[in-house]
């Protein structure tokens, strides 16, 4: 437990190194969520049928959300090159680092979010409802980042099998922004459209934990499917 705890503590050191990296990756971030809101902004003003502070708190704490289920493990990598075998002959389990490597990226881009997150909130206080902090919340979010770190594990498993998997980790990233609710809510898509995205785990990584901090969603029968999914993943690793 002492070196997985040491590792952790390394790649929090290594991710408060890189400040240039920061300052790009936080301007790129505020812009993307910016554009968004004032997409949804023009289409509520078209439309008239949706309520602009429902949609503008939950793209907001969607924002801060996806700084812990946007997940870019380097695992095919080390598959490809052959950095794998070194991580096997040590005496660790090499799924377990990249979880702890995960881990640690993550906690690091959330808390480097926190100003952003609030100056949105100062940007569109009078659109803005202030969400519920809860345990369900948190833990909602804990298990987007294992689902995202395990469907990540499963895409750069391909690696064993073909010489690049980013142009497939793309194509899937870019399908699991749309039914993961972070480009459209999905209440907002058909019920058809989103009975079939309510049995898929990708709405862990945006819709539930976004809906359990506005107190939206029956938490009961969501974290039964959620720790199902997990139980799943983890049973096949």
């Amino acid at each position: 437990m002492i070196k997985y705890l040491t590792y952790f503590k390394c790649n929090i050191s290594k991710n408060l190194v890189f400040r240039f990296d920061f300052f790009t990756e936080y301007l790129s971030q505020f812009i993307t969520i910016i554009v968004k809101i004032f997409l949804w902004q023009a289409i509520i003003y078209s439309s008239g049928n949706i309520q602009m502070s429902t949609i503008i708190t939950y793209f907001i704490i969607a924002s801060l959300v996806s700084q812990t289920t946007d997940l870019n493990i380097n695992l095919s990598y080390c598959i490809r090159t052959g950095e794998l075998s070194n991580h096997l002959i040590k005496p660790v389990n090499i799924f377990i680092m990249e979880y702890i490597k995960a881990l640690s990226d993550k906690i690091i881009s959330f808390i480097k979010f926190i100003p952003m997150f609030i100056l949105l909130i100062l940007l569109f206080r009078n659109f803005f409802a202030m969400p519920i902090i809860s345990v369900y919340g948190v833990l909602f979010l804990f298990i987007g980042f294992t689902i995202s770190f395990s469907i990540q594990l499963l895409i750069h498993n391909l690696a064993f099998w073909m010489t690049e998997v980013s142009a497939i980790n793309f194509i899937l990233t870019t399908v699991f922004t749309v039914v993961s609710g972070n480009l459209i809510p999905l209440d907002l898509l058909p019920i058809n459209i989103k009975s079939i995205f309510n049995v898929l785990p990708f709405k862990f990584y945006i819709y539930i934990p976004v809906n359990a901090f506005m107190g939206s969603i029956d938490v009961r029968n969501e974290l039964m499917l959620g720790t199902i999914y997990i139980i799943c993943f983890f049973d096949n690793k």
